[in-house]
Formats: structure tokens, sequence, C-alpha cells
């Protein structure tokens, strides 16, 4: 596919680093359970990393190919533990409980194309179960989005495709 999302700045103390987006998560959830939606998507958003407009702005498939292998990426284009792609599903799905509580007519499909950007994020990841974990949760979500889009086929296809992850 292509997909370049620039890397975080390597911080040197991963611990430090880790620490700081747990806090990161903790206050976005926070904020979320005291109705300040707002808030808590720009937290994760924020945790998805400085360069997330340009990111955005990078074609993402709207669904990967179901036969596609995984490469595992070389630990030179990410840093050990990269949490944005779990700041991405999280993001994802603050704005799927948005939309479902304000009765947003647009919030499936923003929300499917949050839960793919997620799986890109994540796919950019050293292998480690954190990743394993984002990526088949976003495939799970995406493909409950799918079924209540009226789409049980394609829903049901990437929920049982999620298990693999």
């Amino acid at each position: 596919r292509g997909l370049s999302f620039p890397a975080r700045p390597l911080i040197p103390d991963m611990a430090d680093a880790w620490e700081a987006d747990i806090r990161t998560v903790r206050e976005a959830w926070s904020h979320f359970l005291q109705n300040d939606f707002a808030t808590a998507e720009s937290l994760f958003r924020r945790g998805m990393g400085e360069a997330t407009s340009a990111a955005a702005a990078v074609e993402v498939a709207a669904e990967p190919d179901a036969e596609e292998d995984d490469e595992a990426p070389s630990d030179d284009r990410v840093e050990r533990r990269d949490t944005r792609g779990a700041f991405a599903l999280q993001y994802a799905l603050v704005g799927l409980l948005r939309g479902v509580s304000t009765l947003s007519d647009e919030q499936l499909p923003e929300c499917k194309s949050r839960l793919w950007h997620a799986d890109a994020l994540a796919s950019l990841d050293t292998d480690w179960v954190g990743k394993r974990v984002v990526r088949g949760v976003c495939t799970l979500c995406a493909g409950i989005v799918h079924c209540l889009q009226r789409e049980p086929v394609r829903g049901v296809f990437h929920i049982l495709r999620s298990w693999r992850w």
C-alpha cells in the first residue's frame, strides 16, 4: 500500500514515554466519561502524533486486502513500542460513541475510516502483543460498523477475520 507515516521522535527513556502515554489515555477517558467528547478526541488525536494532520492526508485504503500478507516492519521505521495505533483506535471509538449519542448521520462512515486509519498506524509498529490486539480490535469494530450499515456479509467477514490477530 505504500503508507508512509512519520515516526514519533524517540524519547531516551521508553518507560517514561510509556507512562506519559498511559497518563494521556487515562485523562482522555476521564474527559469522555464526563461528557467532554471534544477534549477526549483532542487528547487521543494528539497521542496519534504531532504529524496527525499530515498522516490523515495520506491515502489510506478503505479496507485492507484480505489476502494481503503482513510484513513485519523493520525497527528503523518506528520506535520500539509505537502507541499511535492504540491512540487512533480509541480516537475512532470515541468518535463512534459521540456520533451515536448525538444521532449523527455520518458517524458510521467516519468511524470506519478512523478504524482503518488506526489499523494502518498499528501495522507500522514492531511485532508485539499490543500491535496484534489493536489490529484485531480495529478489524472487529470495523466488522460491527459494516453490520450496522446493513452490510452483513462484509461485516461478518471482518468479524471472523479479526480472530487471526
